[in-house]
């Protein structure tokens, strides 16, 4: 309920949901040469060479989190391609979800998701789009007033970029009454 006018939720179709989303993953997946997805992908080819007890001996002093992800990814595959497909798919995939899950509008908000940049955007910040995926999915613990468990997700997604502890006074602002 909006300003006494009750709301109905736009009925949208999971399936044509489902396709979008696979064709934006599809490209972004594929993609090489766009923004820093080159760093990525060097930076996976470097820290493929180590296993996951390597990571304890590494020094991590900037966003650990990523690092032990890119590592955790390369014990399953050394292609760079991949590890890129794979973020395309938490990146993207996450973030559709909860389009899915919160908008009233799921069209218009797709649309809006891909007209506005925010696409593009997550073609070029990978560990940022982590980070808003993951948050913005997390979206229920604020409307569920659970700041212990947003809180630790907040503090885990600052170890693979620390703009997420920006997040933390945002709970609690966004719980406050106005």
């Amino acid at each position: 309920e909006t300003n006494g006018i009750l709301r109905e939720k736009v009925k949208f179709n999971k399936y044509i949901v489902f396709i979008f989303a696979f064709i934006l993953i599809f490209f972004a997946g594929m993609r090489s040469g766009i923004g820093d997805t080159g760093y990525y992908m060097y930076g996976f080819s470097e820290y493929k060479k180590y296993s996951i007890m390597d990571f304890f001996n590494l020094n991590m002093e900037k966003e650990p989190g990523f690092k032990f992800l890119m590592i955790f990814i390369s014990s399953f595959t050394k292609n760079e391609q991949v590890f890129i497909f794979l973020m395309a798919i938490v990146t993207i995939g996450l973030t559709i979800l909860a389009i899915y899950k919160y908008s009233e509008d799921i069209g218009m908000s797709l649309f809006l998701f891909l007209t506005t940049g925010v696409y593009l955007g997550m073609l070029n910040g990978i560990r940022q789009y982590i980070v808003v995926a993951v948050l913005f999915l997390a979206t229920n613990l604020i409307i569920e007033n659970k700041p212990i468990k947003y809180s630790l997700i907040v503090i885990l997604l600052s170890t693979i970029h620390t703009s997420a502890l920006i997040m933390l006074p945002i709970f609690f602002f966004s719980r406050r009454k106005v």
